[in-house]
Formats: structure tokens, sequence, C-alpha cells
């Protein structure tokens, strides 16, 4: 299950079109779309394999593979990248009801 989803996480970043400027095509748009769903599943796994295996005390834990600190990393830094894009939608929605509102930022 979790190497049909690297293969899709590679197709789909595969197909993503970098454009000057920001911008992006629309199907680069949709695509984005999906970035949630693979960090979810990512975390998950990540997740199941720390209680199975231990963090990092004992021998055989989680963070003592460095196919694991590699993977644990990636996931610290695509929940992280998702978590900054909410935070910045939030801001640009509050900054539009004040601004709506007659507010100052």
């Amino acid at each position: 299950m979790i190497l049909a989803t690297i293969t899709a996480n590679c197709v789909v970043l595969a197909l993503e079109q970098h454009l000057p400027g920001e911008d992006k095509t629309p199907m680069a748009k949709r695509l984005e779309k999906s970035e949630p769903y693979f960090i979810g599943i990512f975390c998950f796994e990540a997740g199941i394999k720390l209680v199975a295996l231990g963090f990092v005390f004992h021998k055989g834990s989680y963070l003592r593979n460095g196919w694991n600190v590699m993977d644990f990393i990636v996931v610290l830094s695509g929940a992280a990248k998702g978590k900054k894009r909410i935070n910045n939608i939030e801001f640009v929605k509050d900054k539009g009801k004040q601004l709506h509102h007659g507010g100052k930022l």
C-alpha cells in the first residue's frame, strides 16, 4: 500500500509544471489538492511504525534505522509545509474579513 502511495505521489510530482511568478496551470492546481492526502497517508504510516517499533530508546526502534530517519524528516517537513499553507490561507481569510468590514491591518 505504501509503495503504491509513493509511486502515485511521484507521478503527481512529475506532472506538476512550475511556471515563473508562482503561476500555476489548472492541472497543477488540481494536483496540488492531492498533497494533503499524501501527507496524511505518510504521517499515518510513520505513526504506525512509531507505535510498533518505539521511537529511539531501544535497539531496533524507529529512529535507529537510517531509512526511517529520512522518512521521519520528510514527513515532518511535509506536515510543516501543510501547516504553513493552512496558516497562510487563514491569514488571507482574516485579512479579507477585516478589509471588508473596514478594519485595518
